[in-house]
């Protein structure tokens, strides 16, 4: 039980990282990029592609952590006795 809680919070962990990172390098400066340009149409803004790929990274990143969460809490079993709950 302590090791599928583990993996599980590592694998969330992992995800979490990258899903911060992915959000700090495409899809924030490329937000940014279209607030501040006088024409969001430039060159300087052309990183539809980067961004989008952020974006399915992303959602590949959540879609992840729900089915790491649903097959923890799917394995889950009620305890017998209090010193299970520990042990």
């Amino acid at each position: 039980m302590k090791l599928l809680l583990a993996s599980t919070l590592l694998i969330i962990f992992i995800s979490a990282f990258f899903s911060l990172f992915l959000l700090e390098k495409t899809i924030i400066p490329h937000l940014v990029c279209l607030q501040e340009a006088e024409d969001p149409l430039s060159a300087k803004c052309q990183t539809g592609q980067q961004f989008l790929a952020g974006l399915a990274m992303l959602l590949a990143f959540i879609l992840i952590d729900a089915v790491t969460l649903y097959l923890f809490f799917s394995s889950l079993r009620p305890a017998k006795s209090f010193g299970e709950l520990f042990f």
